[in-house]
């Protein structure tokens, strides 16, 4: 599909496809004219040529008064070379697959992606009743252990637009006080781990520790389960150990060379959002860390 950029037909096209999300899993052409403003004819036009790429797929509606389209198998394909792409030589999922034998709960590995986060994969427990975690899901960075983790570490101005924006109440426990979502990121920084109860499902739990290459932070490794589990110390005191061990491990077989837990040893005395320089604790990278509560 030839274009110019974002008012072309490939920016169009893309703006088409961003108008799916969880709340929305087909639509029709009226529709997404509507939503974008484009001509309606523009907005099949694409929609047809998606569908004949593979992109999309396209069915019927009853009566035939029209045609509804969704997000086709190609689309499957790409995420899922996406995901691998994060992970060519599979080390992250192998060490996922060995936290996962040790704590018997679900494990996650989260990377930013603008002003939200994605579960980029996902390690399922064995046990035949467990949480279950949608791999590819999109989640806020505010809320919940592993993406307020990456928020801590994002640039300074990121942090200002997520405090700025309406924080989202998804369950009573989300954290919607900027101020105490900014303390809740300090904290992050200054303690290597995050912990969160119930803030994007109620009654579950997480547990998140960065994941470090010779940059910095590059994802948060998580564990995630029922609320009983992490609410008892003993039995979370051991999840926290396994997971900070697990994340030490694979950061280190990623290129990381600083001490460990990471974390900024100026936490509370600059902006959220702010990189220690010089860069602390390894060669070329950065000293960080996270800690916070929200679930998955």
């Amino acid at each position: 599909m030839p274009g110019d950029g974002q008012g072309g037909t490939v920016g169009k096209a893309i703006t088409l496809l961003d108008l799916f999300d969880e709340a929305r899993l087909s639509i029709s052409a009226a529709e997404a004219a509507r939503a974008t403003g484009m001509p309606r004819a523009t907005a099949y036009r694409l929609l047809e040529q998606m569908v004949a790429a593979g992109l999309l797929t396209k069915r019927g509606v009853e009566g035939g008064r029209g045609a509804r389209y969704a997000p086709g198998l190609r689309l499957l394909e790409l995420g899922r070379l996406a995901a691998r792409s994060l992970d060519p030589d599979g080390i992250i999922r192998a060490a996922m697959e060995r936290l996962r034998d040790r704590c018997g709960e679900s494990v996650q590995f989260v990377v930013a992606s603008g002003d939200s986060a994605i579960y980029a994969h996902v390690v399922p427990p064995r046990a035949p009743m467990h949480l279950y975690v949608a791999w590819g899901r999109r989640a806020p960075l505010y809320a919940g252990a592993s993406t307020r983790l990456l928020l801590a570490w994002q640039p300074e101005e990121v942090v200002r637009r997520i405090l700025a924006s309406p924080l989202v109440a998804y369950t009573p426990h989300t954290p919607t006080d900027p101020r105490d979502l900014l303390a809740r990121l300090v904290e992050i920084r200054r303690t290597g781990y995050a912990v969160s109860f119930g803030e994007l499902v109620e009654h579950t739990a997480e547990m998140a520790a960065p994941v470090v290459d010779g940059q910095g932070v590059i994802g948060s490794l998580s564990l995630a389960g029922f609320e009983e589990r992490y609410r008892d110390p003993a039995t979370a005191a051991g999840l926290k150990d396994e997971l900070l061990a697990a994340a030490e491990d694979l950061s280190r077989r990623l290129g990381y060379r600083g001490p460990w837990p990471y974390v900024d040893p100026m936490a509370g005395r600059h902006s959220v959002g702010h990189s220690p320089s010089p860069r602390v604790g390894q060669e070329g990278g950065s000293h960080a860390s996270g800690a916070a509560s929200g679930s998955p």
